[in-house]
């Protein structure tokens, strides 16, 4: 035999050997055998896979920021309620008594009430008048005021010697000074009055009287601004 021959034949049992580990690799795949994992044993139980969304997920090392609640906004207005006020039907009478008789005072306006704001400088018209029966004797306004709550403002002071006994009446009209931001006014206003004790005594008595009358406003609307010229 020579030397290629028996290379030929060495090399038989080399290529049995590898049959046979691929016989047992094909036959091991195709079977279970218990106690081991995988497709030789048991199945492999199944691990539930955990996705985290890096995004939404504070890095719990990066450093705490506080984030300040929102400044409340002063721009915006509280809500405007209007308060009651006399005149909120255009006309109000009020009676007062001075000495032996009943003052009646009579206020009235000719524009619309409810179109009033704090930027309005509304006129009230005022009569007083006796009412009833009128003992003789002459009856006479010596001064008339009306002023601001708080007295600052002086929106009359009539002087003089008005009579006042039927058929006659003190009759006066006020302007009232707008008042921005108020959501109401009240306008306080006093008699000085002359009263004789007889007819023709010529002896009087002094009373003062004095009564309010209070304005409702309306919220303000905002303020137009006119559009600029343009340019020539």
């Amino acid at each position: 035999m020579n030397a290629m021959s028996r290379t030929q034949h060495s090399r038989k049992p080399a290529l049995g050997l590898a049959s046979f580990a691929l016989s047992a690799t094909v036959l091991l795949s195709g079977c279970s055998i218990p106690g081991l994992p995988g497709p030789t044993g048991a199945p492999v139980a199944e691990r539930a896979v955990s996705v985290v969304d890096t995004s939404e997920t504070p890095d719990a090392s990066a450093e705490t920021q506080v984030v300040p609640a929102p400044a409340a906004d002063s721009s915006r207005s509280v809500a405007w309620v209007r308060t009651p006020a006399d005149l909120d039907r255009g006309s109000v009478t009020h009676t007062l008594s001075a000495a032996t008789h009943q003052i009646a005072l009579d206020y009235w306006t000719t524009e619309d009430p409810s179109s009033w704001t704090p930027e309005s400088t509304p006129i009230i018209n005022l009569n007083a008048h006796i009412l009833g029966e009128h003992p003789p004797g002459t009856v006479r306004v010596t001064r008339f005021t009306a002023r601001n709550e708080d007295g600052s403002v002086i929106m009359a002071n009539d002087e003089g010697s008005f009579a006042m006994e039927p058929p006659y009446a003190y009759t006066s009209a006020i302007v009232v000074p707008a008042e921005p931001g108020a959501h109401a006014t009240r306008v306080l206003l006093t008699f000085d009055l002359l009263s004789e004790t007889a007819k023709d005594s010529g002896v009087f008595s002094r009373q003062t009287i004095m009564d309010s009358i209070s304005i409702g406003y309306a919220k303000p609307g905002p303020v137009e601004t006119p559009a600029a010229a343009a340019a020539p």
